[in-house]
């Protein structure tokens, strides 16, 4: 058995990964239908649900996160998390069968609804109590480096799959509802997801879990105010809270809407819906690059902003369902993009900004603070509000018209304005700012770009990685940094060459420190080809490593060393080359120096240059400059 203290290989963390993935394509399959898909909106309508009911099954689910710090506890006690997570997953999912059974066994329509909520209650409980777990396990099984463009490769394909789920499921339930089935339909197509939800549990048997070190004698106190008392991590848990209440009010009401007020069928409105997946599909990766790359805060600053629209977006569609259908389709792709980066901004924050030990307690903390709070008290208000300006507030001229749920969105658009003040009081060391950011991402080549850097970092072969680098080099894109750095340590020679010249096309200061330990290390094979990067993307820190360097009269790479101090021309690099001059018998590797050091005075006749390295003279400072 492979010892769990150890680091997965490369191919056995891409084995993982992929059952990890197509378990996570069962599992949204299981909420599509059974959580977060239109056909449940439609079935709790039939139940005559009303808004205020959908405000109070959305708030509880948040609030549920509360049991996250149970999940934590849990996670912390135990050392192997895996079988437990899978059995209380399983259960969760099979709880939802007890809402399946109301319609046939709870006739009074009170009592029903409230069958209904406290079961969900229940689910959602379950599935929060066991979160943490998932989440520390899979934080312990990724790369650190690469996290953010792992989960955005398993988030691109869950959704690229769930677009064609949507639309089985729209047609399949559109079948029922055109017969009036809907009770009938519903049950049945939640059942098949059940079935598939705990499918996709069982694979996790196949994925390794690294060792997890155990943490007891936890206050819950402290647990609680940890997050509060981390003034790194606050600005992030005060925006978060911010922003969920901001979503709360508006978010949990838009199937609604478009059901009962638009009065558009389940199957347009499941359909419209991969418009959303799509954007999320098209523009995962490019948002997991971008989080790695420039870091959360000018990531997160973008797409505050550009969420502010799509509340707007209900607020202003006309109550024409041929206007409105491809209106608020073309807004759900746009939802869809952005919520792609929001997705793994959040969770990246949670994954690299927590502390390792105890992070399971400290992201449920985080959450219930900043989002099981402020998501149930959004939600319920809102319910609430839309409920009770239904029959006061319903104001019609041509082709729109104004109800309480208009005054929901609106709220909702107004409160995500204060959000981009919160989110620029994070602190991000390092990070640059949104505008250098766009600047930089607004060039010929992104694209091409965040494509190539998948391809170096998915491909198979040597040979089309190497090509991936290759052509990064010739485009120079900052957002190619992290994966060019990743493949100095790939296991092909070549690979690890065209990675390095990469980085020196590139010329970010970044790529320093991993291009140092290349040169340092004689079995990484690449030592002249990091000098030479080093030489082209300068600095104080280059100039360092390429002055040590000098020392290893050995290294492979003390020719290029030479050539790459040269080109930084720095005053520090004279005395040690004609140290290095004076030194040295090889009398090729003498003349070498001499012409180095004729390029920096700009000295045209190297016979000049070595009159005056061998001519007698007192101790001072060099004549050559």
């Amino acid at each position: 058995m492979r010892d769990p203290t150890k680091q997965l290989t490369k191919g056995e963390l891409h084995r993982a990964w992929r059952l990890v993935t197509w378990a996570g394509v069962l599992g949204s399959t299981y909420y599509t239908i059974c959580v977060n898909g239109i056909p449940r909106v439609k079935f709790l309508t039939e139940l005559d649900a009303t808004a205020a009911d959908f405000g109070l099954i959305s708030g509880l689910a948040s609030f549920a996160i509360v049991f996250q710090i149970a999940g934590g506890v849990i996670g912390n006690r135990i050392r192997h998390r895996k079988s437990l997570w899978m059995a209380m997953v399983i259960a969760h999912r099979l709880l939802f069968l007890g809402v399946l059974v109301v319609p046939m066994v709870v006739m009074d329509p009170s009592f029903r609804m409230f069958w209904i909520i406290l079961v969900l209650f229940f689910h959602d409980m379950l599935a929060q109590t066991s979160g943490p777990m998932f989440m520390s396990w899979m934080a312990d099984l990724l790369p650190r480096e690469s996290l953010n463009r792992h989960w955005a490769t398993r988030q691109r394909f869950i959704t690229i799959a769930n677009m064609f789920v949507m639309a089985a499921i729209g047609f399949g339930f559109n079948y029922f509802e055109t017969r009036g089935l809907i009770l009938e339909g519903f049950s049945i197509i939640a059942g098949v997801g059940v079935v598939l939800g705990v499918t996709d549990i069982l694979l996790f048997t196949g994925v390794p879990e690294p060792d997890h070190a155990r943490v007891e004698n936890i206050r819950l106190r402290d647990v609680l105010l940890q997050p509060l008392r981390d003034k790194a991590f606050r600005p992030f848990l005060f925006y978060r809270a911010y922003w969920t209440l901001a979503v709360s009010v508006a978010a949990p009401f838009f199937g609604l809407y478009m059901i009962d007020e638009l009065g558009l069928r389940v199957l347009t409105v499941q359909l419209m819906g991969i418009a959303s997946a799509l954007g999320v599909t098209l523009t995962s990766r490019f948002w997991g690059l971008v989080c790695d790359t420039y870091g959360f805060r000018p990531s997160l600053q973008f797409l505050t902003l550009g969420k502010i629209v799509p509340p707007l977006a209900f607020f202003v569609v006309p109550h024409e369902p041929w206007i409105a259908v491809p209106f608020l389709t073309l807004f759900m792709f746009y939802d869809g993009a952005l919520n792609a980066g929001m997705m793994l901004a959040t969770q990246g924050v949670l994954l690299k900004s927590t502390p390792r030990h105890n992070r399971g307690m400290y992201i449920a903390a985080s959450s219930f603070l900043s989002v099981g709070i402020m998501a149930t008290l959004g939600a319920i208000f809102s319910g609430h509000l839309v409920d009770f300006l239904a029959p006061r507030m319903h104001y019609s001229r041509g082709i729109f018209t104004l109800t309480g749920f208009h005054a929901a969105f609106a709220l909702s658009a107004f409160i995500r304005f204060g959000a981009f003040y919160m989110v620029s009081r994070m602190e991000e060391p390092g990070g640059l700012s949104m505008g250098e950011v766009i600047r930089q991402l607004w060039t010929r080549g992104t694209l091409r770009t965040v494509r190539l850097v998948y391809r170096l970092s998915e491909s198979r072969t040597p040979a089309q990685r190497m090509a991936a680098a290759e052509q990064l080099a010739a485009i120079r894109h900052p957002l190619a940094m992290g994966e060019l750095i990743s493949a100095l340590r790939d296991e092909e020679k070549d690979v690890r060459k065209a990675a390095a010249n990469a980085l020196g096309e590139i010329g970010v200061s970044e790529a320093v420190e991993p291009l140092s330990r290349a040169l340092f290390d004689p079995a990484s094979g690449i030592q002249r080809r990091a000098a030479r990067a080093l030489g082209r993307i300068g600095g104080m820190d280059s100039l360092k490593a390429l002055l040590e360097n000098l020392r290893h009269r050995d290294s492979k790479a003390l020719g290029e060393t030479i050539d790459a101090l040269a080109r930084l021309n720095h005053d520090a690099a004279y005395l040690p080359l004609i140290g290095l001059f004076h030194d040295v018998e090889d009398e090729k590797l003498r003349l070498h120096i001499a012409a180095a050091l004729g390029r920096m005075s700009q000295t045209e006749e190297l016979s000049e240059v070595l009159d005056l390295l061998n001519a007698r003279r007192p101790p001072g400072p060099s004549p050559i400059r």
